[in-house]
């Protein structure tokens, strides 16, 4: 059987959980067991992962990362595992898995930005001051970046819009059938583009916005 390794990566508050589990009813291995409840891959309460990655980050070597996710895969031929810091490591995800595929499940950046509990560019973009412009265009800058490296890109306006025509989609990406969206759940966010003030006064033509 060909191998079917995918890795998920996405800021918080993208959907991105609700895409775990379409890959789940696809058949893959999410990580079920050994996930939080927004299935981030990773034991004791996800705090071991992002404990790993965090020494991976500072080190530039993600090789103990890597280590981690291959002894606590309960498929290694057959998976598709979420977490959001996937999405700043997708090349060396690439070498260190060759057959595997990169996902990234996006909303619009300014919409993320807003959300005052979400702090990756404090962690991961050496900003010092939570600067509102500088935090959105971090979000805009990863976005783009993630985009480059991915082979499927998953936009949460689509899945709340048209969310038939993603699970057909995400399901021709595995080359698997497709199934009905009422089998899956999806809550809209009520802050569903409440940066649209702030739209015109960045360029997201890049992201598809």
């Amino acid at each position: 059987m060909e191998k079917t390794q995918i890795f998920i990566g996405a800021f918080g508050g993208t959907g991105s959980r609700l895409v775990a589990e379409i890959f789940e009813k696809l058949g893959l291995y999410v990580g079920r067991g050994f996930s939080n409840p927004m299935h981030d891959f990773g034991g004791h309460g996800n705090q071991e992962f992002v404990s790993i990655f965090n020494k991976c980050f500072i080190n530039n070597d993600y090789s103990p990362l890597f280590k981690y996710i291959t002894k606590n895969l309960q498929n290694p031929n057959r998976f598709a595992i979420k977490h959001g810091h996937f999405m700043y490591i997708y090349p060396q995800l690439r070498s260190a898995f060759p057959n595997s595929k990169m996902v990234y499940v996006m909303r619009n950046p300014i919409d993320s930005a807003l959300n005052p509990q979400y702090t990756p560019h404090f962690n991961y973009g050496k900003l010092k001051k939570n600067n509102l412009k500088d935090k959105i265009q971090f979000y805009i800058n990863e976005s783009t970046k993630a985009i480059n490296h991915s082979d499927l890109v998953i936009r949460y306006e689509d899945l709340v819009y048209d969310l038939d025509s993603e699970i057909i989609k995400i399901a021709e990406f595995c080359n698997l059938d497709p199934f009905p969206s009422s089998l899956v759940d999806i809550y809209p966010s009520k802050n569903l583009g409440q940066g649209h003030w702030l739209y015109n006064k960045f360029d997201l033509s890049e992201l598809g916005y």
